[in-house]
């Protein structure tokens, strides 16, 4: 929908409601969920603010993939919840080796576009990249180079 150029807002917004109330416990969900729905730009705060919070009993259990993503997805929404951010960098760090080089260049955007400087996770990322230099795009190069430039 959001790729259509849907002008439907309360459509759009009770889409992204539904969704982030049917995660009911499922850590897969608190990934997918803000992933699907960040693109609509849906600003729920409450809503959000309950997902964030129920995120961080899980978080642990999140793949390297769906922290990538919901990094991601938090940045997008522009959900600033400093409880939320810490809760994820420690997993991140400890699943850095798993994740892609796109979820890579998209955490060090989530870090930037939250404007955290987490000093562990942001040279864990930058030790990554480096290893991973010669795999990255342009996607993955422009995305860690405004990240970090944005950063210091």
């Amino acid at each position: 929908m959001a790729r259509l150029k849907c002008a439907d807002f309360p459509f759009l917004e009770a889409i992204a409601s539904a969704a982030i109330r049917k995660c009911a416990g499922q850590p897969i969900n608190f990934g997918t969920t803000p992933w699907a729905v960040a693109p609509l730009g849906m600003k729920d705060r409450t809503l959000l603010a309950s997902l964030s919070s129920a995120s961080i009993r899980m978080i642990n259990e999140l793949s390297a993939e769906l922290l990538g993503n919901t990094a991601w997805a938090y940045a997008k929404l522009d959900v600033q919840d400093r409880p939320f951010r810490q809760a994820i960098s420690a997993p991140s760090i400890t699943n850095l080796s798993e994740f892609s080089l796109q979820h890579l260049a998209d955490t060090a955007w989530a870090l930037s576009t939250w404007s955290f400087w987490h000093s562990p996770l942001c040279d864990a990322i930058s030790s990554a990249s480096l290893r991973n230099l010669s795999q990255f795009g342009t996607y993955e190069i422009n995305n860690i180079a405004w990240a970090y430039a944005r950063l210091k």
